[in-house]
């Protein structure tokens, strides 16, 4: 059986993936006496995808939390950690996020997936894996960021609606009967800069260069892959 190594030969603009379903898997529940998260993903691409770009929160998704004052901007929780529970539908945290007792307003923000590295900072950077062929590593890839800066403090619930900030890359291949596709790849620089104040994504430049991507197959003959936005070629 004929194996081909496919690569974009041909120059590219990747754009920020705009939604084109108004499908929402939402999730209600208190966590650890804390306040009611109400979780959901405006659909395209993670963090479990389908072939349809269905987009649900899958069993041990980690996401990180920060709470600001409002006036202040003053940082008060710090990335706590929310795991996800499949079974049950629930968010634990060590730590719940909740109003400080001086009545003070919040605005909280919100990103998948949680790093370590994100602690004490309110801008970081984000790099996709490189070999996005396994299923983790490109579900890891596709980040995530959601924010609510207008909830009052006499709220019991806090709505974070998650949105997709890179580029998903797709390319469906079709072969000659008997021929197998072997690995496909795009090749594009892998890191972002990520700014959670204000929601958004740039490409990091500096120090950065283009790399090969594997991308991940998920069937019907079509390959996937998370970038940041850029415009880009390959060889």
């Amino acid at each position: 059986m004929k194996r081909h190594n496919l690569y974009t030969i041909a120059y590219l603009f990747i754009g920020i993936l705009v939604s084109c379903q108004s499908k929402t898997e939402d999730v209600m529940t208190r966590v650890n006496e804390g306040l009611v998260l109400n979780i959901g993903i405006s659909s395209v691409s993670r963090t479990s995808t389908d072939v349809d770009y269905k987009t649900v929160f899958s069993d041990k998704d980690l996401i990180g939390m920060y709470g600001t004052y409002r006036e202040s901007g003053e940082l008060l929780h710090d990335n706590l950690c929310y795991n996800y529970d499949g079974t049950s539908g629930r968010w634990s945290a060590d730590r719940s996020i909740t109003f400080p007792l001086d009545g003070q307003e919040l605005n909280f923000y919100s990103y998948y997936p949680y790093t370590e590295a994100a602690n004490g900072k309110l801008k970081f950077d984000f790099t996709v894996e490189q070999d996005q062929s396994i299923v983790e590593a490109y579900d890891k890839s596709d980040l995530l960021l959601a924010s609510n800066t207008t909830v009052t403090n006499d709220a019991e619930c806090v709505t974070l609606q998650f949105k997709h900030k890179l580029s998903m890359v797709e390319f469906e291949i079709k072969l000659p009967e008997g021929e197998e596709v072997k690995t496909v790849e795009v090749k594009a620089k892998r890191t972002a800069e990520v700014d959670l104040i204000s929601q958004t994504v740039t490409l990091k430049e500096t120090g950065e260069e283009a790399e090969f991507i594997l991308c991940s197959a998920v069937g019907d003959g079509k390959y996937r892959a998370c970038v940041p936005a850029q415009s880009l070629s390959g060889k």
